[in-house]
């Protein structure tokens, strides 16, 4: 029989940083009951941080979704069996993650106002890159400029859940060339107030105001149909 699925607090609350939990471990890897690390996805990397249980502690060095289940990995040695354990996110790093990505949906925001859709994106922590449709080097930089303009504005940002029927009926809410989106109901959408809904899974900041300022750094011609934008967040 299965067990019940992993909680997903980091779902619940983004600013979740340290929670207590049971977890099951088997041959290094432990199963948590609730977990507010972020599995990776979207673009967005897997959280890094700590467990202690009692008799030890360890870093957490990978984290995975295995169906309803959170997995992670850990560099020491974690005797089998269930363990309450207190986890605590490499909170630093998770915050400029959210700052990160929150800042990449206004430049997809701005850009989908011209059209442009994203063909792929990849986040690290103060620093993303993006791939668009249909967009010059000028239009790049003035992109991230609008964006950085709208950040300082101050939207407020929050997660809802939509029905998958709702989903399916307003193509406005996937940003992506490629349908990516899970088959899932209901699906998770991210709103940025009075600039931007969207489908998304990672985590972010509650108002735009906390993302810092958006520098643009690069432009490059990447092909017919990927433009890539690289930006950084700076405080």
């Amino acid at each position: 029989m299965m067990g019940p699925m992993t909680a997903r607090l980091d779902r619940e609350d983004a600013n979740i940083r340290s929670w207590v939990t049971c977890a099951t471990a088997r041959g290094g890897r432990l199963t948590l009951d609730a977990s507010a690390f972020f599995p990776g996805g979207g673009g967005q990397p897997a959280d890094t941080g700590k467990i202690r249980w009692s008799g030890g502690e360890a870093d957490v060095t990978a984290v995975h979704e295995e169906g309803d289940d959170i997995v992670i990995e850990t560099d020491a040695d974690v005797p089998d069996g269930v363990h309450v354990l207190e986890c605590a996110l490499d909170a630093p790093r998770r915050h400029l993650l959210m700052r990160t990505h929150t800042a990449f949906h206004l430049l997809t925001a701005v850009l989908g106002e011209l059209g442009s859709q994203v063909t792929g994106c990849n986040l690290e922590p103060g620093r993303g890159r993006g791939d668009f449709t249909g967009i010059g080097a000028e239009q790049a930089r003035a992109a991230v400029e609008r964006a950085n303009e709208l950040a300082a504005e101050g939207h407020p940002v929050r997660i809802e859940a939509v029905s998958r029927a709702e989903f399916a009926a307003d193509p406005s809410l996937v940003r992506l060339a490629t349908d990516l989106v899970p088959d899932v109901d209901p699906v998770r959408v991210v709103t940025i107030e009075g600039i931007d809904r969207q489908a998304d899974g990672g985590t972010h900041v509650s108002n735009t105001a906390a993302i810092g300022r958006i520098v643009f750094e690069r432009f490059e011609n990447k092909g017919a149909r990927n433009k890539r934008i690289t930006f950084s967040i700076q405080d």
